[in-house]
Parts: C-alpha cells; sequence; structure tokens
C-alpha cells in the first residue's frame, strides 16, 4: 500500500489521488490469494493501540491499519460510510484483525 500511494502521489496514475483515512481500496484479487476467500478489498483505519502519529525532524509520521472486507461489504460502505461498516466488524470480532476465512457480514 506504501508503494501504491508513492506512486499516487507521484502522479503515475491519471486522476489518482494519495490515500487518505476511511478510503476503500480493491485489491483485485483475494487477499490470500485463494479462490474461495471473499476478502478482496481494504480500507485505510486509524491504527488501534499505539499512537497514531508521531514527529521526526523531518515532519510528522502517520500510523494507518488496514482491515479487509469482502465485496458486499464495500458495497456497504459506499452506501453507508466506511465507519458504519468498521463498527459493525469490530462488533463481530473482525476488526481490527483480518481473518481471510470469515464470511460476508452483508
Amino acid at each position: 500500500m506504501l508503494a501504491f500511494d508513492l506512486l499516487l502521489r507521484a502522479g503515475r496514475f491519471p486522476n489518482g489521488q494519495p490515500l487518505s483515512l476511511h478510503d476503500r481500496i480493491p485489491l483485485r484479487g483475494p487477499v490470500n490469494g485463494r479462490p474461495n476467500c471473499e476478502i478482496r478489498n481494504v480500507i485505510m483505519v486509524e491504527p488501534e493501540q499505539i499512537a497514531l502519529e508521531f514527529s521526526l525532524p523531518s515532519g510528522q509520521v502517520l500510523f494507518v491499519g488496514f482491515t479487509g472486507v469482502t465485496d458486499a461489504e464495500l458495497t456497504f460502505a459506499k452506501a453507508n460510510g466506511s465507519e458504519p461498516l468498521i463498527r459493525l466488524l469490530r462488533a463481530a470480532g473482525h476488526h481490527p484483525i483480518t481473518n481471510p476465512h470469515r464470511p460476508s457480514l452483508t
């Protein structure tokens, strides 16, 4: 994801915007490479249980995480927002850890 973001920032993708929190990113394939895996997308989220950022002499460093979601969950997030989906995933025990074997919640 870091390499992808660097390429976006360098203008390598037409109309590409740099990644930001709660962005939904299609992976175009299963997260674990197995065809039966439904997790084919990620949402960029704030990290949990660690500091969100720290400073260096060269600037601020922001930590992020990625939560895996299914195509149906991605559709839900597009209609309702990423944060409501993250709340549902957290309540079901599927966030912040991504289990590639889990079924879709929606």
